[in-house]
């Protein structure tokens, strides 16, 4: 591997980990510093190992070089920098100095920190628009760049996210939320992280339906949340059991075409028993809290754990998922769950009812204006044997919008459904 590959690599692996050691230093109101510090490491590397060649332990360099940088620039300015308050009284004294930046360069205090960040970025003061930028950048070792490509933006505009952001964090405290914010706060982690996994589950890139990447990073940012010993709850539970259902499934829902398959055409014989397995314990922890309230992700991970416990599409208890999407919609007032639930009610029979439901959105302010209302009846009615409203609906949705992964999964999916037996369109 040579030196630009290895740098790239380390960068998306390791940057995130110097920064986080970089802020412990020197406190958050100093992110620019830290960044400009982790920064300037990287480009030592690549300046010395495109001289001297690759080192014996690249990584041990990179980390080293920011420790050195850091006690440098103590020693050189501690009179003119605000160091980090909770470790000031010792990186000011030249007893301690070493030692305190030897130990936020170990994995645990790297840890603690980025859960920090996680929590700091998702405080009420940050609009969501600019929280994940963020979070790309500084915990998921992502470069300006290839923010701008994950969310689909101009990378001006990502830049100027991040300005906004790193303004506002330098105004925040060094510490977790306290119990008065706690609540709110970790409902915002749970948004903020499931918004990611779901930009790599249902990419709105045009040329890649799936970016698994972003699910990867998704539940390695939520696996620091799990593993504090205070700070999950039930929903952080549910949560981290739903991304791995989705992601068991995730490699076949694309064919040699990169086309779309649908959940009932999936070859479920390949899909991740591993992280069903994961899901399923995670769940049945969530399961055993004490607490009796049903959240929002408790109940989408109970629904994608019907699907992955389910051998054959045919053996789906779809009076099972409807129930729980009942209890979905009245959790949450929203439509995109009652689109849901009209789906299950149409696989479980009521396809008169499921008609019905999707009727009723006709007024939503969330989905009036999208094409999901058509693509759903176009399934419905496809479901139930009439082909001529079937195509009707799915012409209108395509004249709606969509990307092109959707529209063809839905032309998948009619082809399919219009070749076999209607459903029962009796109400039950």
């Amino acid at each position: 591997m040579n030196v630009e590959s290895t740098l790239s690599s380390l960068y998306r692996a390791e940057s995130p980990k110097i920064l986080a050691s970089l802020i412990r230093i020197f406190g958050n109101h100093n992110i620019d510093l830290a960044e400009d510090m982790m920064h300037e490491a990287f480009n030592t590397a690549l300046l010395r190992w495109q001289n001297d060649g690759l080192p014996d332990n690249p990584k041990a360099w990179l980390i080293q070089t920011a420790k050195n940088r850091a006690i440098d620039l103590i020693r050189s300015q501690k009179n003119k920098i605000k160091l980090s308050e909770q470790l000031s009284d010792f990186l000011e004294s030249e007893w301690t100095m070493s030692h305190s930046v030897e130990e936020s360069f170990h994995e645990p205090f790297i840890r603690d920190e980025q859960l920090r960040l996680i929590f700091l970025s998702c405080t009420t003061d940050i609009k969501p628009q600019n929280q994940i930028p963020f979070i790309l950048k500084a915990l998921c070792g992502f470069n300006n760049r290839a923010v701008a490509s994950a969310l689909l933006l101009p990378e001006e505009t990502v830049k100027k996210r991040l300005l906004r952001t790193k303004q506002q964090l330098k105004e925040l405290p060094d510490q977790l939320p306290d119990e008065t914010d706690y609540q709110q706060v970790i409902e915002r982690v749970h948004t903020v992280v499931y918004l990611l996994f779901n930009e790599g589950f249902h990419s709105t890139d045009h040329k890649s339906a799936i970016r698994k990447e972003l699910c990867i990073d998704a539940i390695a940012l939520l696996k620091l949340v799990i593993e504090h010993p205070t700070l999950p709850n039930k929903e952080t539970l549910s949560l981290f059991a739903l991304m791995h259902f989705h992601l068991a499934r995730i490699d076949t829902r694309l064919d040699e075409h990169d086309s779309l398959i649908p959940l009932n055409l999936q070859n479920r014989r390949l899909w991740n028993q591993h992280y069903i397995a994961a899901g399923c314990q995670m769940l049945a922890v969530a399961k055993a809290y004490r607490d009796p309230r049903k959240g929002r992700f408790f109940l989408e991970a109970s629904i994608a754990e019907k699907h992955c416990v389910s051998a054959h599409f045919e053996d789906t208890c779809w009076s099972d998922i409807v129930e729980l999407y009942k209890d979905l919609v009245e959790q949450t007032d929203s439509d995109v769950a009652r689109l849901n639930l009209a789906v299950a009610l149409g696989y479980a029979g009521f396809s008169e009812q499921a008609i019905g439901v999707v009727g009723n959105l006709g007024k939503s302010p969330v989905l009036s204006k999208t094409h999901m209302l058509d693509a759903t009846l176009a399934h419905l009615y496809a479901m139930a044997g009439d082909k001529d409203k079937a195509l009707a609906y799915a012409k209108s949705s395509g004249e709606k919008g969509g990307t092109p992964h959707e529209q063809q999964l839905m032309r998948q999916q009619l082809d399919h459904l219009l070749k076999v037996e209607p459903k029962n369109t009796s109400q039950k």
